[in-house]
């Protein structure tokens, strides 16, 4: 009997083992299946954050043009406002001698020759002083 007892007893210790053994390898696969879960979580966390951080880097890319574009024109912008300025002057110019050269008594071919201006715009700005100073005439 001792010895059935003997076997028994390991036979139940070895049965105790290989539970103990089943049970920590059921752990270890619960453990690992949780940090590979964790994992994939994590690896979609990153390919979020950097699809994110593309897209912000695009974006900047498009306002430092956009800055550069605005920079440029306003450098650009005193040179071209002194051209229309002194276009414009040229303009008041133009009106002041035909009107000056009209009171003297000058013809508007003569004129359009002396100004080397088409006769058609010579003709323009003397209608249109004639309709203002008949505006400022009725006005009085």
């Amino acid at each position: 009997m001792t010895l059935l007892n003997n076997n028994t007893e390991l036979w139940l210790a070895f049965g105790s083992v290989v539970a103990a053994l089943i049970l920590c390898l059921l752990a270890f696969v619960r453990s690992r299946t949780r940090t590979n879960g964790e994992l994939q979580a994590l690896s979609d966390k990153y390919q979020k954050l950097s699809a994110a951080f593309e897209d912000y880097v695009v974006e900047a890319e498009k306002i430092a043009q956009e800055l550069s574009r605005r920079i440029k024109a306003e450098r650009t912008a005193p040179a071209a406002t002194e051209a229309k300025a002194k276009s414009q002057r040229n303009g008041i110019d133009k009106k002041y001698h035909v009107l000056n050269l009209f009171k003297r008594g000058a013809t508007v071919d003569e004129i359009a020759e002396k100004l080397r201006m088409p006769q058609g715009e010579v003709q323009l700005i003397l209608n249109l002083y004639r309709g203002m100073t008949s505006v400022a005439a009725r006005a009085q």
